[in-house]
């Protein structure tokens, strides 16, 4: 595939209220898009880490000049540019070490225009057979009860049937056994730790989660801590599930040769793309680790990249999700809505013995699209009316 256009921007998105992320709340989100050319089609990618180095050692002003500096000389070397398939792509890029999200923009561009150019939806191309893709929430940690208890009842009034509890210091075990009872049983409740505990310091936080039922403990210990959490693991009933700590194939390798989680929460930008989000997806699936989506803010072009990945067979539980048409003031792509579907289930009453019936039962869910690529070609407009810098190479 040859390219004969580059284009990068830095774009700050206005957003409809301030937004609480990793303990701040923004205004705006800083994100940042590439965008290749073969011809006549145009792929694009978003990767969003933060406005600030806070939530992750990357942030978008940092990956644009990144990409810019860095990235692009690289890619551009050699003339002509021609790109054959997402690994060929990692290697004109090994040169530079570590910046996943930057690599990661050029990465999802790239399986954008091959999908384009190929007629088939990303999803597909990929090797997607999940369709629709169930999505779930997450509640930020707060000390506004009243919000707490409004977000709460809005995920069971709206059918969502996964929700994430990110647990504040402080408010940890209380938080966590007051969702519990106010929840449903049939909601699948996820703890986001974040690497904020250490098995030293904090071992009866940790194995009183064992009470609660929880679908799995997402990051308990710091990103490193590779045999902590085996170690926690083989003493916990409930899975854990690494976030933070996977951003390679050879760190997916590492957990699971030691055996320290049940899950891997896989994040496009993060994993440098979906090159290696597929490969660390492949690996898992063949040693019983299952995935699932996991999403930060950005615009919905980069959450179709997502879900695409969540296509995939081994990605388990549902994908996580924001409601964009209440987040974004304005963004460059249709917003992504979910909405309540119905799907039959194998149920097996209580005290029936052997018998198993057939139930219907409602969940919270997105169609993905049938258009080439990532189903739709962004507003420039839109991006030119927020965007701070760019540049352009052809």
């Amino acid at each position: 595939m040859k390219i004969n256009r580059v284009e990068g921007f830095l774009v700050r998105l206005p957003l409809q209220k301030p937004y609480r992320i990793a303990d701040q709340e923004i205004e705006s989100c800083e994100t940042v898009y590439v965008m290749l050319q073969s011809g006549d089609v145009c792929g694009w990618g978003e990767v969003t880490p933060g406005n600030t180095p806070y939530l992750t050692s990357a942030w978008s002003h940092g990956v644009f000049l990144t990409i810019k500096q860095c990235l692009l000389p690289l890619l551009t070397e050699r003339l002509p540019v021609q790109i054959e398939s997402g690994k060929s792509l990692q290697e004109v890029f090994d040169r530079a070490k570590g910046n996943r999200h930057a690599k990661a923009a050029f990465d999802l561009a790239w399986w954008d225009l091959q999908a384009k150019l190929k007629g088939v939806p990303l999803w597909k191309l990929l090797g997607g057979n999940q369709n629709p893709i169930e999505v779930g929430l997450s509640i930020d940690r707060t000390t506004d009860q009243d919000a707490y208890y409004q977000a709460l009842n809005r995920i069971k009034e709206e059918n969502y049937r996964r929700l994430t509890l990110k647990m504040r210091p402080g408010w940890d075990i209380q938080i966590v056994n007051l969702t519990r009872m106010e929840l449903p049983s049939a909601i699948k409740l996820q703890v986001d730790l974040e690497g904020a505990l250490d098995i030293d310091n904090h071992s009866d936080t940790l194995y009183r989660l064992d009470d609660f039922f929880l679908t799995l403990v997402e990051q308990p210990l710091s990103t490193p801590e590779y045999v902590g959490h085996a170690i926690l693991q083989d003493s916990m009933r409930v899975p854990i599930c690494l976030d933070e700590s996977i951003k390679t194939l050879a760190q997916a390798n590492i957990a699971i040769d030691l055996q320290s989680a049940g899950y891997f929460c896989l994040k496009t930008g993060r994993v440098g793309g979906l090159t290696e989000g597929k490969a660390i997806h492949d690996l898992a699936a063949q040693h019983e680790v299952d995935c699932y989506g996991g999403f930060d803010l950005q615009s919905s072009i980069g959450y179709r990249h997502l879900l695409a990945l969540a296509s995939l067979e081994h990605f388990a539980l549902p994908c996580d999700y924001i409601r964009f048409d209440e987040v974004f003031a304005e963004e460059p792509a249709k917003p992504i809505l979910s909405t309540v579907l119905t799907r039959e289930i194998e149920k097996k009453p209580f005290n029936s013995g052997s018998s198993v019936v057939k139930v219907t039962e409602s969940y919270r869910g997105i169609e993905l699209w049938d258009e080439p690529g990532i189903g739709c070609e962004p507003n420039r407009e839109i991006i030119d009316k927020y965007t701070l810098e760019k540049f352009v190479w052809e």
